[in-house]
């Protein structure tokens, strides 16, 4: 297998990476700072897309051309999943911008305490989360998996504190895109744990994925 191919698909992957990561910092900035960043977004998402038809393209016709066998197979595989995830996560992202420009001047965005806070969390997994699968860091992407559980228990929290405001001053549609936003940080960070369980299946072999354990796969 030509390793110079590899490197060109992982390039590829990385580039798209960034633009979602960009588009997460940009959707917190609405959050944050109130600041409308729905055209960048837009326009990184647009390319998230691109880069998702080309390099899915690219796979396979490495796969097609090359046969690649065990530890590079799995590579290609991993990437061809984490292109997928990643455009996932760009939509999600764009879920969030529309619903934080929605709400984020409105009382209701005061009162819930922990948005904020399951941003960076999130952030803070797909940033761990890329630099593991960029250099196959097993023990990174478990430590990954394992931050899942906070931005799990955030989520609950906020949708539990949203539960107890009063529905006569808020309206049904104010809480909605609370929700809307909770629950698309919780399946950004769910779509993180897959690339960092892609990362340990490429690193070792190992398949952690809907419980399986650490059931070792067959070797080169």
């Amino acid at each position: 297998m030509n390793k110079q191919r590899l490197d060109s698909l992982m390039k590829m992957l990385l580039e798209q990476a960034s633009y979602v990561s960009k588009m997460v910092d940009l959707a917190i900035q609405i959050l944050v700072d109130k600041e409308d960043t729905t055209k960048q977004i837009n326009d990184y998402e647009q390319k998230v897309n691109e880069m998702e038809n080309k390099l899915e393209e690219e796979c396979i016709s490495t796969i097609a051309l090359n046969q690649p066998e065990a530890r590079d197979l799995r590579q290609i595989v991993a990437i061809m999943k984490t292109n997928v995830d990643l455009e996932r996560l760009a939509d999600l992202t764009e879920n969030i911008a529309f619903s934080g420009m929605k709400i984020c001047n409105l009382p209701v965005f005061g009162e819930i305490q922990d948005v904020e806070k399951i941003a960076l969390e999130t952030k803070r997994m797909l940033e761990n989360t890329i630099e593991a699968f960029s250099s196959f860091d097993a023990e990174m992407a478990k430590r990954v998996c394992e931050d899942d559980e906070i931005v799990d228990y955030l989520n609950r929290k906020i949708i539990n504190d949203m539960l107890r405001l009063d529905y006569a001053t808020h309206g049904l549609s104010e809480l909605f895109h609370v929700v809307r936003i909770s629950r698309s940080f919780e399946r950004m960070a769910d779509l993180t744990t897959n690339i960092a369980e892609n990362t340990i299946y490429v690193a070792s072999g190992l398949q952690i994925k809907h419980g399986a354990g650490l059931e070792k796969k067959n070797e080169e």
